[in-house]
Order: C-alpha cells, then sequence, then structure tokens
C-alpha cells in the first residue's frame, strides 16, 4: 500500500471536522491527525473501507468525542491522545476485522472514555481514560499493559483476554470479565 502522505495532505497537520470523514481505504497516514466527531451518520470521522490493512503512524489527537470505523485490520502506530484535559474525549472503534493500538493511549492527556468493538490488540505501554474502556472482542497483549481510568471508570472485557504478557488495571471503579470472559493463564 502506498502512503497518503504524497497526496493533497502532504506532511502538514490535518483535522477531520465534525460531520466530516477521512477514507484512508488501505493506505497508511504519517500526518498528525486531530478527529473533531463521529463522521457522517455516526459512521466514523476516520474510515478504512478497504478489505487491505491501514495504518495511522503519525499523533492521533481527539478534540471531541469521536470514532473510527474499519472493514480491514486498522493498526494505530501513533501515539493517541486528546487535544486537552478540558474536551470530553471519548474515542470508539468499530471493526470488522483487527485493531492493533501500538502506542500509548492517553499518555500525555487521557482520554475520557474507550470503547473498542471488535478484536484488539495491545503492543503499548497502556491506556489511560479518566472515564470508563469497554473491550467487545479478544483482546491479544502483545506487550505489558497498565489499563487506567482516574475518575473510577469501569474497565470492561466482554470476550477473552490473550496472550504472553502481563497486564495490570488500576481503577477505583468496576473491573468486569462479562460471563464467559477472563484472561488467559499468565497475563494477569
Amino acid at each position: 500500500p502506498g502512503s497518503i502522505t504524497s497526496s493533497a495532505l502532504g506532511t502538514a497537520a490535518a483535522t477531520v471536522a465534525g460531520g466530516a470523514a477521512l477514507d484512508l481505504q488501505g493506505q497508511t497516514l504519517a500526518n498528525k491527525l486531530t478527529l473533531a466527531g463521529t463522521g457522517p451518520a455516526a459512521g466514523g470521522a476516520l474510515r478504512n473501507t478497504a478489505a487491505a490493512t491501514a495504518t495511522v503512524s503519525g499523533v492521533l489527537e481527539l478534540s471531541a468525542n469521536s470514532s473510527i470505523s474499519s472493514v480491514g485490520d486498522l493498526v494505530i502506530s501513533g501515539t493517541v491522545d486528546a487535544t486537552s484535559t478540558a474536551v470530553s474525549s471519548t474515542l470508539t472503534v468499530a471493526n470488522s476485522a483487527g485493531l492493533s493500538l501500538q502506542a500509548a493511549v492517553g499518555g500525555t492527556r487521557a482520554l475520557s472514555g474507550l470503547s473498542i468493538q471488535g478484536t484488539s490488540e495491545l503492543a503499548g505501554p497502556g491506556i489511560n481514560t479518566t472515564g470508563g474502556q469497554t473491550y467487545t472482542g479478544t483482546v491479544t497483549l502483545a506487550a505489558d499493559n497498565t489499563l487506567a481510568s482516574s475518575a473510577a471508570g469501569a474497565i470492561r472485557f466482554e470476550s477473552a483476554v490473550a496472550g504472553g504478557h502481563a497486564f495490570t488495571v488500576n481503577t477505583a471503579g468496576a473491573t468486569v470479565f462479562a460471563a464467559g470472559a477472563g484472561a488467559a493463564p499468565g497475563t494477569a
């Protein structure tokens, strides 16, 4: 796949405004990208409508509650943060294939919340939110991870947590493993 940085976006930072969408179509985007909404008909401000893997390797920031949708695999190898601690910045990811988070999420400015609908691979050092986190598909740990909520948000797993790495959950709220969900031996 090619790189979108060779297109009209060049190497400049880009913002996907509320009600708008950027479709990666199986390409790689290295630009700093700010998402400011859920996209047309709440179908995702950032999308990958191709069956091919798309990659976001630049910094990804949220200036509002935002959503991402993907048909093919989606790799986010850059950091993900809120633009400011004063904005509501819940990220919802709906993926039909797999999502790989390979860097810190909320490491500099915590997201308000996170909901991953589909399978995910956590390869970064951790995820920090002020509110809750929900993982509906299998979570595979590709590195040791810490999942934290600073405002007592619930951290919920609705499927299995797998992988040969440790993970720590830090929240004053509930940590929930739904019926049939649980951590694989060697991961908790």
